[in-house]
């Protein structure tokens, strides 16, 4: 009776020394790694500096390449003369193959991604859609309002 309650404690102490942990950052960059993209995950920090206090609390950002692919090309025959020589062109004509179509369609895939998050945002919660949008909007006027030293020093001497 005594070997199981001393197991029983041992074990639960492992428990409590080894705690189990999630790391999103990594879960993240595989993910995207599977899909051709790039992602970095931060948590929200706080640091204080000489002229201000800077507050984050956090980001996740996400790119996906982009492609653009011409399907088939076409040039038509031409021809040139003067002075200097002759120029003529036969023409030429070409298309993409497979894999590259292949490609293209999971670029879509990728692309579609971004757009689908914004969608899903407006469709759950247009008035949470709204007020993004609008804070958004906000926080840029806020962000105009910029006080240049040098600019408030000639309009006081040159008032």
């Amino acid at each position: 009776m005594i070997i199981k309650k001393a197991i029983a404690t041992i074990a639960a102490a492992s428990l409590i020394i080894a705690p189990l942990s999630a790391n999103v950052g990594d879960s993240m960059d595989r993910f995207m790694d599977d899909m051709g993209g790039a992602a970095n995950v931060t948590g929200p920090t706080a640091f204080e500096g000489q002229s201000a206090g800077y507050y984050s609390l956090g980001n996740v950002w996400t790119r996906f390449p982009q492609k653009t692919t011409n399907i088939a090309n076409l040039q038509l025959p031409s021809a040139k003369a003067g002075c200097g020589g002759i120029d003529i062109f036969a023409g030429s004509f070409s298309f993409i193959n497979a894999s590259e179509i292949v490609a293209m369609l999971k670029a879509v895939a990728n692309n579609a991604v971004g757009f689908a998050f914004s969608l899903a945002i407006d469709t759950v919660c247009p008035e949470c859609s709204k007020i993004m949008q609008e804070f958004s909007q906000k926080a840029q006027l806020m962000n105009n309002l910029n006080i240049n030293s040098c600019e408030m020093a000639q309009g006081l001497v040159g008032g």
